[in-house]
């Protein structure tokens, strides 16, 4: 029977290392792997979805909350955010509070300051 030539502690180290340089690269490409396949599912700052049309989030608008919103400027008082935000999370907003007939910038703080308490709820 042959034995194996018995390491010197010199040899016993360099060994050691050779297994944890490659526990540390097979980790590394595990990372690479699950990194590559995560990109594939996220969108980036030049994606489509970053460029809709105002036509389009109008006609979103209008159907999700059955509006007949022409220009998106309407938007513009918070009353929409607030309505959207309702209907993505009922009761988060205390609908009879929201200021619909608000038409300068200085009313509209009211809409959008029950829109950020509604952030955290």
């Amino acid at each position: 029977i042959i034995s194996p030539p018995a390491l010197s502690p010199r040899d016993r180290r360099s060994t050691a290392d050779d297994k944890s340089t490659l526990q540390k690269e097979q980790s590394s490409l595990q990372l690479l792997k699950m990194s590559s396949q995560a990109t594939d599912t996220v969108i980036g700052m030049m994606d489509g979805a970053y460029f809709v049309g105002r036509r389009e989030i109008l006609e979103y608008f209008n159907t999700l909350l059955q509006l007949d919103l022409v220009k998106i400027e309407e938007t513009a008082s918070g009353a929409i955010a607030c309505q959207v935000m309702d209907y993505l999370f009922p009761g988060s907003i205390p609908m009879h509070r929201v200021d619909w007939s608000a038409r300068a910038s200085h009313e509209y703080v009211k809409n959008y300051k029950l829109l950020q308490a509604s952030f955290t709820r």
